[in-house]
């Protein structure tokens, strides 16, 4: 038998925290009283969804292509309007069309309209049909907004058959009508008519802040109204009466604005992913503020999310290269996805509401993270998941890892570092497991060149007598296109013995 005090690690749910330095990530065996586990330092396509272990997260396909185009036009936003096998989608290109896409698979692309602006993206809103317009009504605050049944014939420019159509930059609905902000203003159209907008029927909101409205949203009984710092509460439908209820947070990205049944999910540019319920707010990306730190104003300003299945997905480059940033709401736990895509959207078509998201390089629509599939538009994508430091309770003293004991399924690279040095930079020492039976020690640059271990079936594997160190922090990784799951390790430690 073994000598040596086990530490088994079983749950990998608190997800990745990229905030906290090196020795304050939560280890998950002494000091975990919610029962969620050890903190990821490194993670990338992975998910925790049964019994609190980590496994490789479901791939992405298309659904929609803009056929001959698709290598050099890309779709810039996207609004489904309706749910079911009827519904359609409304989306600008980059070469300025509008286009409708149908929710069949592979999905119809229709052209709509030509010569728009590039780069103002479009929001559309459903509404009732009146006087041969609708039910889809969109503006981008530039172009002559319009209407569409999502085919060519039923498109046009949206007129109003009273007062004056604002052509604003947001829009949502509420209480049977539109709701636009442009500027500083809030219009509102009369109930269940979109071409009906009463000239009484405008509120302005501190123009003397010099902030421009930025963002509208629905939320239970309330329309939510956001400005780069100050949110406000619209409580009555018939006057647009309303309340502030924070001036210390805002946002910049209106489409990171997004309803759920735990209240409005935004990005503050300042302060992170913030949930608000119409009273109060509250931060809830403390553990990836160093992460959100690096992005730029304008990189927040274009991010885009969606809420689908208790997860909010939030589109943001991380250094240059497009990510998904995932919120479990349920666990309180982030996660980063690499699929190629640049905006999201929630989109029913039929079997439920999904993720689709447009492809950030190529005129694609993608449905991400479907069941069974592993890859990314058909291309393979590495996930990992990277364990907290464990000093075991000694971060002073060098201790001896008598074994090293796995349980869980799948192909994989194992592969364990030793005695983080925070002068290295991305260098750390490391051990490599050349096989599943070897005996392994070494060093050299974290991740890089030589053997990541041997692939092999976990089931249940042991690794003996790994050497010396400090700290110790366990990986998997895999380059494959098959699942995986990390159920539990078990590291066997022992005083070192000169």
């Amino acid at each position: 038998m073994a000598r040596g005090r086990a530490y088994r690690f079983t749950r990998f749910a608190r997800g990745w925290n990229s905030t906290d330095g090196p020795y304050g990530l939560k280890e998950g065996y002494e000091d975990d009283p919610t029962a969620l586990g050890s903190e990821s330092r490194s993670l990338l396509n992975v998910v925790s969804k049964d019994r609190g272990n980590v496994r490789r997260r479901w791939g992405s396909v298309s659904l929609a292509t803009l056929g001959a185009t698709v290598d050099t036009e890309c779709l810039q936003d996207l609004s489904p309007v309706g749910t079911g096998t009827t519904s359609f989608a409304v989306s600008s290109t980059s070469t300025g069309r509008l286009v409708a896409i149908s929710s069949a698979e592979p999905g119809v692309v229709t052209q709509l309209a030509t010569g728009l602006t590039a780069d103002k993206p479009w929001v559309f809103q459903r509404q009732t049909v009146v006087g041969g317009q609708g039910p889809a009504f969109g503006m981008n605050g530039t172009d002559a907004p319009r209407y569409t049944d999502g085919t060519l014939a039923g498109t046009g420019t949206w007129t109003a058959t009273t007062g004056t159509l604002p052509n604003g930059t947001d829009m949502a609905y509420w209480g049977d009508s539109l709701w636009v902000i442009k500027g500083t203003r809030l219009y509102w159209s009369f109930p269940l008519d979109p071409r009906n907008w009463p000239v009484e029927n405008v509120t302005d909101f501190e123009p003397e802040d010099g902030m421009d409205l930025t963002a509208v949203a629905s939320v239970g009984p309330y329309l939510l109204l956001f400005k780069p710092r100050g949110i406000w509460r619209v409580h009555t439908a018939q006057t647009s009466a309303n309340m502030k209820i924070t001036e210390s947070s805002g946002t910049t990205a209106s489409r990171s604005v997004v309803p759920s049944e735990r209240g409005v999910f935004y990005l503050d540019p300042e302060l992170g992913v913030c949930l608000t319920d119409g009273n109060s707010t509250r931060i809830v990306s403390q553990q990836i503020a160093a992460t959100l730190d690096d992005a730029t104003a304008m990189e927040k300003a274009a991010a885009t999310a969606a809420y689908v299945d208790g997860h909010y997905q939030l589109t943001l480059p991380i250094n240059g290269v497009p990510m998904v940033l995932d919120y479990d709401a349920e666990l309180g736990s982030w996660w980063l996805h690499s699929p190629p895509v640049s905006v999201v959207a929630k989109w029913d078509r039929g079997l439920g509401a999904k993720l689709v998201g447009l492809h950030a390089t190529k005129g694609k629509l993608l449905e991400l993270f479907r069941p069974g599939v592993y890859r990314d538009d058909d291309v393979v994508y590495e996930s990992w998941w990277s364990g907290p430091w464990h000093t075991f309770g000694a971060a002073d003293l060098r201790k001896r890892c008598r074994e090293i004991h796995l349980d869980g399924r799948g192909i994989v690279d194992v592969y364990v570092a030793v005695d983080y040095e925070a002068g290295r930079g991305g260098q750390e020492g490391h051990l490599d497991l050349t096989d599943d039976s070897t005996v392994f020690g070494g060093s050299g640059l974290f991740g890089g060149g030589g053997l990541f271990g041997g692939g092999f079936v976990i089931g249940e594997d042991r690794v003996f007598s790994p050497g010396l160190g400090r700290s110790w922090s366990v990986s998997v990784y895999s380059a494959t296109d098959h699942g995986w799951e990390l159920d539990a390790y078990t590291m066997r430690m022992g005083a070192r013995k000169d």
